[in-house]
């Protein structure tokens, strides 16, 4: 078994960085959108989930070229992550998601 270093976990947030950069440079205006979308949402009910914005994005007929896409919504230095929960979501098998907030 080969030992992980905090070397492979650095590399591993820089390109996880450079993946969600790509994902959010090819789906600009969905991203846009959502983005504006969810920090109403956190700025109304204190907090918000993709589970919220995959809602949304069904209902406006939204969708983005890619899965991924919706993780590069809460980029950036305003989103703090306040909580996490199980997903309701029954493609997503209870996987945790997480509980952002928009921080100004």
């Amino acid at each position: 078994m080969t030992q992980i270093t905090l070397h492979d976990a650095a590399t591993a947030d820089a390109l996880k960085s450079q993946g969600q950069e790509s994902v959010a440079r090819n789906a600009e205006n969905f991203v846009a959108i959502m983005r504006t979308a969810a920090r109403q949402i956190s700025e109304e009910s204190g907090f918000v989930t993709v589970e919220n914005l995959r809602h949304l994005a069904d209902s406006l007929g939204l969708q983005p070229h890619h899965c991924n896409a919706y993780g590069a919504i809460f980029m950036g230095k305003h989103w703090r992550i306040i909580g996490r929960k199980k997903s309701a979501v029954p493609s997503s098998h209870s996987r945790e998601i997480k509980i952002w907030e928009w921080v100004a």
